[in-house]
């Protein structure tokens, strides 16, 4: 099953070029999708059409069986995004009020909202920590605050833009983790990232985009190796298996 689909989707400045030009693209329920291009290719803005944070003049996309534009408010319940600075996303004093915030506005009953917020700090690893102020927190653990928020709102679809990025090796970790049981669970994920390295043994597909467009879409291990003609670097995974093959045709 399709959940989501996208049809002669462009995006443009006003009186600008394109920075989408003609996106056609579907994505099956449960996927694990990594894009990449460089900056500029038109990543972060294709992951803003899928709940509507931008919406495009020309093209449709469609999330769960229903057009984004037509229903607002449902997209952004069943897409939830992780933005590159986790401190954007952060509201509450505490980080039990942080993740309530979405639940709240949802209309959740209070005892709901309690439940809620407590299995989903659980599953981050943040329950021990949900009396604390977020600013305590580190990068790593910010960024699974961000997460929590997002899980809060029961999304079918879960969107990373940059999510390694300023996070120390520790970090780093802690987010490899809440992916991979974030997919075993059945989640659709989309990545975007310059790290190829830190998604190499999770991601199915591999996109990727340059000026607007996307330029390849397939298998992660056989677009990867065309992945440095677009300006993203090939993980030291895929460099090395390559020179070992190089190696044994001599």
């Amino acid at each position: 099953m399709n959940i989501i689909e996208i049809s002669n989707l462009t995006h443009r400045i006003i009186g600008g070029k394109p920075i989408l030009n003609n996106i056609n693209l579907t994505v099956k329920e449960g996927e694990f999708i990594v894009v990449a291009g460089a900056n500029g290719s038109g990543k972060s803005t294709l992951f803003k059409q899928l709940n509507g944070l931008l919406v495009a003049g020309q093209g449709r996309v469609k999330v769960d069986g229903v057009f984004v534009a037509d229903d607002l408010k449902r997209a952004r319940q069943k897409v939830g995004m992780i933005f590159q600075e986790a401190d954007s996303q952060i509201v509450g004093e505490t980080v039990f009020d942080d993740v309530a915030f979405g639940p709240e506005n949802l209309g959740f009953p209070g005892e709901d909202v309690e439940r809620v917020v407590n299995r989903t700090l659980d599953l981050v690893g943040l329950l021990g920590l949900k009396e604390s102020p977020p600013h305590i927190l580190s990068g790593g653990e910010k960024r699974r605050l961000a997460i929590a928020g997002v899980l809060a709102m029961t999304p079918k679809v879960i969107v990373f833009d940059e999510p390694f990025s300023n996070l120390d090796y520790p970090g780093i970790q802690q987010v490899q983790t809440q992916m991979a049981a974030l997919h075993s669970e059945r989640h659709t994920i989309l990545v975007a990232t310059h790290n190829l390295e830190t998604v190499a043994d999770m991601a199915d597909r591999l996109i990727l985009m340059e000026e607007g467009k996307i330029v390849k879409d397939g298998p992660f291990y056989q677009v990867v190796h065309s992945a440095e003609a677009f300006g993203v670097r090939l993980p030291q995974s895929v460099q090395r298996r390559g020179e070992f093959q190089a190696w044994l045709k001599r």
